[in-house]
């Protein structure tokens, strides 16, 4: 299948990220920035957290730890602005 110019291509990192938490995963652990390795290379790490237990972490390098950082970032947020409104 090829993808047209204007279609985004979300990064394997990003996905497995959203199906996680699509399934009922937190976020309990990430870089509070991006990190560029000894070689250069940009990595970023996310842990997510069932309430079993269950624990998984995600890392991407290069130009996907930039996207996985921002996602990252973004629920971060959705989900603070969920826990204030419903206080």
């Amino acid at each position: 299948m090829n993808k047209t110019v204007d279609e985004k291509v979300t990064s394997d990192a990003v996905r497995q990220l959203r199906l996680l938490r699509f399934f009922g995963g937190r976020i309990t652990r990430s870089n509070k920035e991006i990190v560029t390795l000894a070689n250069g290379i940009p990595y970023c790490f996310a842990e997510v957290t069932y309430d079993s237990g269950s624990q998984f972490g995600i890392a991407a390098y290069g130009e996907e730890a930039a996207e996985l950082f921002k996602e990252v970032d973004t629920m971060k947020q959705i989900t603070l602005l969920m826990t204030t409104k419903t206080k």
